[in-house]
């Protein structure tokens, strides 16, 4: 409709989020945030994203319909889940996050997606056919890939991971890519 979208991480504990699902700043050393920008350059809103972890969104992407995917990495492992793919926290040092929110800054759908291992977020795109792709790294080496192209962890300190989640909010398929150096 119009807007702009700005994501990141933050450290602000005050004076940041407002008309929006989390005004309240949700701990550790930084939550994400979002903001939308009317067309002139003014706040329409803002949210944080986050827990008592530290949390920060790396990539956005606008759906078909106006909504709002994004995804980025967390340590809170107290976020209040959505339609989770995942509602419980994997473990490790980080899993990846991943939201879906209305044009109002809303979240429709908010989880976790992660093992044992560190995840690292790096990419989220929307399609218009509902679908949503996402990509990083990942050190888990179990649990993570199914019916992608590398089910098995390669080796080394990490993988590159991709997944393609569909409109039912369900994992089609995910997978590794990687050998025993990466």
């Amino acid at each position: 409709n119009g807007g702009i979208f700005i994501a990141g991480s933050s450290s602000s504990i005050s004076a940041f989020a407002v008309s929006s699902q989390q005004v309240a700043y949700g701990g550790g050393p930084r939550d994400g945030f979002i903001l939308k920008l009317f067309p002139d350059g003014t706040l329409e809103w803002c949210s944080y994203y986050g827990g008592s972890g530290d949390d920060q969104i790396t990539s956005m992407s606008v759906g078909f319909q106006g909504e709002l995917y994004f995804i980025g990495e967390t340590s809170s492992s107290d976020l209040l889940t959505i339609d989770a793919l995942q509602p419980v926290y994997g473990g490790g040092a980080s899993d990846f996050y991943i939201g879906m929110i209305d044009p109002g800054g809303f979240l429709l759908r908010y989880s976790y997606f992660g093992g044992t291992g560190a995840e690292l977020a790096g990419d989220v795109v929307a399609t218009n056919d509902y679908n949503i792709y996402i990509a990083g790294t990942t050190s888990s080496s179990s649990g993570m890939a199914a019916g992608g192209a590398q089910n098995t962890f390669g080796g080394g300190a990490y993988d590159g991971f991709y997944a393609k989640i569909n409109s039912g909010n369900i994992v089609e398929w995910a997978s590794y890519i990687g050998g025993p150096s990466e």
